[in-house]
């Protein structure tokens, strides 16, 4: 800029037919030099402005895909919590704050009870096919739900064996006769007895809890 305005103190009148002094051909050269190097600081920020959108396009584009697993897991353990009824206990999630400031759910888990009932297969049999059913109620079952459906099936199967037990042991005493049973109930008591006196008492009855997950 300084130099431009010392080329003012050279006033030309082309009019006049006077010559173009030397120094404002020098200037003029330096004032588009001056252009040019504008015009590279102009593009020298450009990048600047393309950096911030690219980067704003990617925190869209994460905030996008939080939500979308936000989404996803929700309902993945809504239908774990909904199809479990009685056994299965509420969701609990595990969250990740995005470039937005909100915290997004990426993973979540649902506590269900896969214990057999004690002293009723058949109520263990129902059970099992409500375990087995909320572990695949997702539309995408996880490996992990998969595995507590194989486990809800094993029970079933146990439950089952130990239900045809029942009904043949129900079968003989029917065959044999109301003595066969009173002495069956005898050695029974007798049974009672001997571990009441030596102070041992038969196990609790097996309560396990696993968890689904998304």
């Amino acid at each position: 800029m300084a130099e431009i305005s010392e080329a003012t103190t050279y006033p030309v009148n082309p009019l006049a037919g006077y010559p173009r002094h030397p120094a404002t051909e020098q200037e003029q050269g330096t004032g588009t030099s001056s252009r040019r190097e504008t015009g590279s600081g102009d593009a020298a920020s450009f990048p600047s402005s393309a950096t911030d959108k690219v980067t704003i396009s990617r925190e869209a584009q994460q905030i996008m895909q939080l939500a979308s697993a936000d989404r996803r897991v929700r309902a993945h353990e809504a239908a774990h919590s909904a199809a479990g009824g009685q056994y299965a206990g509420g969701p609990s999630y595990s969250y990740k704050q995005g470039p937005d400031g909100k915290r997004y759910a990426v993973a979540g888990e649902v506590p269900i009870d896969v214990s057999p009932v004690s002293g009723d297969p058949q109520a263990s049999i129902q059970k099992a096919r409500v375990v087995r059913s909320a572990a695949l109620a997702p539309a995408d079952p996880s490996p992990q739900d998969r595995q507590v459906a194989a486990a809800a099936m094993r029970m079933e199967m146990k439950a089952q064996s130990d239900l045809q037990a029942m009904r043949r042991e129900e079968t003989t005493q029917e065959t044999q006769g109301p003595e066969s049973i009173r002495s069956r109930e005898e050695r029974s008591d007798e049974t009672a007895d001997s571990q009441q006196a030596s102070g041992t008492n038969p196990p609790p009855a097996e309560t396990r809890s696993i968890r689904l997950y998304a």
